[in-house]
């Protein structure tokens, strides 16, 4: 079982999302993809301007999906 991961970096004041960040990752565990998605948000986030974060009331979005390889 593998799982990959997509983030999306959104404004929670306008509900607008970026458009999806996919991970070039595949992850042998649900437990290693959280945590690597995490890690890649404070990055995603300490790259944004800070005023924007803070007005936008901006943060990351994920989703860490199961996929089922034979």
């Amino acid at each position: 079982m593998k799982f990959f991961l997509t983030l999306w970096l959104c404004s929670f004041l306008t509900n607008e999302c970026t458009a999806p960040i996919q991970s070039p990752i595949t992850y042998n565990s649900w437990k290693e993809c959280v945590e690597d998605a995490y890690k890649t948000s404070i990055l995603i986030l300490a790259d944004q301007n800070n005023n924007n974060v803070e007005e936008l009331r901006m943060a990351t979005k994920f989703i860490c999906k199961e996929d089922n390889v034979i």
